[in-house]
């Protein structure tokens, strides 16, 4: 294991270990090539708190991006919740260059280890996969038909065209989160667009902020969509029931988010997980 705390690491996918509160730190593991894990420090001393699991797609879909200017997640804050296996991209790079089965990789490597080792606190049963931009992309190829993923997020992004849109989009039945950037944003009307070709009884959330494609990613501790991040970590993963309430209030409101629109959330169960 290569252990790295604000160092500099190329990556393709990231993997993030969920948790509610301390410090947290990145790494790589050699059986898990071009991804980089987050994990709480607490895991590695040897703690037994389960957590559960973000694959996370970042955006540019091309590897070679360095820790400290990765454009699409806050993941040094998120995965101070829940480990991540992340695949770092390059944002100058087309949406062609999507490689979704980096993220499968991910997922299949949780499934060889969790339980096992250095690895008896990974909940392989609680995995989500989420991402930015073209990793949106890759996150929804990724998540849409693979049944140990159990949500996905989609973050700034959205299928290129209409004929996508209603086949990928329209092909989603576990629930899916959407958060975009206003008009602003590239991608804003894509997500718009599937997210009105969802199945109508697919559970879905969708809103917006005014800061753009990527902007609110440099707010510190990763701004808005690390808060998002978050309430979906804690209701879907930690199994927290009352968290869904924070999607339904006015509480996105206090932050910045308008335009919500949710259907189905009623019908998510969620099992609480292991508390510390």
């Amino acid at each position: 294991m290569k252990m790295k705390i604000g160092a500099v690491a190329l990556a393709l996918v990231a993997i993030v270990l969920g948790y509610d509160h301390g410090p947290s730190y990145y790494f790589e593991v050699e059986t898990l090539a071009n991804h980089t894990l987050y994990q709480p420090l607490e895991s590695a001393l040897g703690s037994k708190l389960k957590l559960p699991i973000v694959v996370w797609g970042n955006g540019g879909c091309a590897p070679g991006m360095s820790e400290n200017k990765i454009p699409g997640f806050p993941l040094m804050n998120i995965h101070s919740r829940s480990p991540i296996p992340r695949v770092a991209h390059d944002p100058n790079s087309p949406a062609s260059n999507q490689n979704p089965g980096a993220l499968t990789a991910a997922i299949d490597w949780v499934y060889a280890n969790a339980g096992k080792g250095q690895w008896k606190h990974i909940d392989a049963s609680r995995i989500g996969v989420w991402g930015t931009s073209c990793g949106g992309l890759e996150s929804y190829t990724a998540g849409v038909d693979d049944s140990r993923v159990g949500h996905i997020g989609i973050f700034n992004s959205g299928q290129l065209n209409e004929t996508a849109s209603k086949a990928v989009a329209g092909a989603v039945r576990k629930p899916i989160f959407y958060l975009l950037g206003g008009p602003d944003d590239v991608a804003y009307p894509n997500g718009e667009r599937d997210y009105t070709n969802l199945p109508s009884n697919t559970p879905a959330w969708k809103a917006n902020h005014a800061l753009g494609h990527s902007a609110a990613f440099d707010a510190p501790n990763g701004g808005i969509p690390a808060i998002v991040g978050t309430h979906i970590m804690k209701w879907l993963l930690r199994g927290d029931v009352t968290a869904r309430k924070w999607f339904t209030s006015e509480a996105p409101k206090k932050i910045g988010i308008t335009d919500i629109t949710y259907q189905n959330l009623d019908r998510v169960k969620v099992t609480p997980n292991q508390k510390h």
